[in-house]
């Protein structure tokens, strides 16, 4: 038995991050945000990504899986 990952279109996204579209990809270029997977001609979120940037948007880092800790002064 498979478990189906959940995925989020570009408009849900779009719909619960307020991001706009140029903004969006221009977070996804950075590394802030996590990397779309095509399917087909449509870019789709993993859901689970997703959330991990909503909980800490400041520091997620999408090539390293957790996030950035802040360095201390």
């Amino acid at each position: 038995m498979s478990i189906a990952k959940r995925t989020l279109s570009a408009k849900e996204i779009l719909y619960r991050s307020s991001l706009s579209r140029s903004p969006l990809y221009r977070e996804v270029a950075r590394g802030t945000l996590p990397k779309p997977e095509k399917k087909g001609r449509a870019n789709i979120w993993s859901e689970a990504e997703f959330e991990r940037w909503c909980w800490d948007p400041d520091n997620f880092r999408a090539d390293c899986g957790q996030p950035v800790q802040a360095a201390a002064d």
